[in-house]
C-alpha cells in the first residue's frame, strides 16, 4: 500500500510546479494553450501563474511569444548537473581511456541539456598521431548523420520526430548521408533494435563512429558514451568496441539513477 501523503499542499503552489513540469529535455518551449490544455486549466489561471513566475526569472517568453524555462532555474539546474558532470568524468575515465588507446579512436561522453548533447569529457588515444575529434564544445553537427545525434532522435516521441523532419532539411554531407524520411526511419528502428548506434561515413567519408545510451531511472535518454575515429580503426574492432561501450554506459546508468 502507497504511504499517505500527510501536510496541507497549496494549490497554487503545486499548479506553478506543474507548469514547469511540462517543460522537458526535448519540448523545451510551450504556448500558453498548449499549458492549459495539458493540465487541464483555465487559460486565465495559467496565465497569471506565469506572470508570477516570469516576475521572478522562473519562466521567460522567446520571441514567438511561446514559454520557456527561465534563468533562475536553469542557474539551480547547473548546481545541480555539475556534480553529475564530475560524477561522470570520474566515473568513466579510466573505461573511455581504454576504448581510446585499445582501438585508436577519441572517446567522448555527452550529457543532455534541454534537448542538446553538450561534451563532458573527450579522451584521445595516446600514440596515435592523427585522431578524429569534433570542433565543438556542443554536439552541433546534425543529428540525422551521427552516431550520438541518430541515438538522440530513437528516444523522440513520434510527434517530436516528426516535427524534427518537418523542420529540418536532409543535406547530404557525404555519399552516404542520410537523406530522406524512409531512410532516417528506418535507421532509427535499426538502432532502437540495437540499443546503439552507428555513423558510417556519413558526415565524412573514411570516418566512422558508434555511440551507445546512458539511460536514467525511467529508460530515458540522460547521455551517450561514443567513439569516433577512422574507418578501418572501427570496422577491425566493432564487436568488441560495442560490447565495451554497452558495459560502460549500463555501469554509469545503475551509479547514477540505482
Amino acid at each position: 500500500m502507497a504511504q499517505q501523503k500527510t501536510g496541507k499542499v497549496i494549490q497554487s503552489v503545486q499548479r506553478a510546479v506543474d507548469i514547469i513540469n511540462c517543460f522537458e529535455d526535448i519540448t523545451t518551449e510551450r504556448s500558453l494553450s498548449e499549458l492549459s490544455t495539458m493540465l487541464d486549466l483555465n487559460k486565465s489561471t495559467v496565465h497569471g501563474i506565469l506572470n508570477t513566475l516570469h516576475n521572478n526569472n522562473f519562466v521567460r517568453q522567446n520571441q514567438r511569444g511561446k514559454y520557456m524555462l527561465g534563468q533562475a532555474l536553469l542557474r539551480k539546474y547547473h548546481f545541480a548537473d555539475s556534480a553529475k558532470r564530475s560524477f561522470l568524468m570520474d566515473e568513466a575515465r579510466e573505461d573511455m581511456t581504454h576504448l581510446a588507446n585499445a582501438y585508436r579512436v577519441s572517446a567522448g561522453i555527452f550529457m543532455l541539456e534541454f534537448g542538446e548533447l553538450v561534451l563532458v569529457n573527450r579522451i584521445l588515444p595516446e600514440k596515435e598521431m592523427y585522431t578524429i575529434t569534433s570542433i565543438s564544445e556542443s554536439y552541433l553537427n546534425p543529428l540525422y548523420c551521427t552516431a550520438s545525434g541518430k541515438l538522440l532522435l530513437s528516444f523522440l516521441s513520434s510527434e517530436e520526430l516528426e516535427k524534427y523532419i518537418q523542420r529540418h532539411e536532409f543535406i547530404a554531407l557525404s555519399p552516404k548521408s542520410i537523406t530522406s524520411r524512409e531512410a532516417l526511419l528506418e535507421n532509427l528502428e535499426l538502432i532502437r533494435s540495437n540499443g546503439f548506434s552507428e555513423e558510417n561515413e556519413e558526415l565524412g567519408l573514411g570516418v566512422a563512429a558508434i555511440s551507445a545510451p546512458i539511460l536514467d531511472a525511467e529508460g530515458n535518454l540522460f547521455g551517450t558514451v561514443s567513439v569516433t575515429g577512422l574507418t578501418f580503426h572501427i570496422d577491425e574492432h566493432r564487436p568488441e568496441i560495442i560490447f565495451d561501450l554497452k558495459t560502460l554506459t549500463r555501469k554509469l546508468s545503475h551509479k547514477l539513477f540505482a
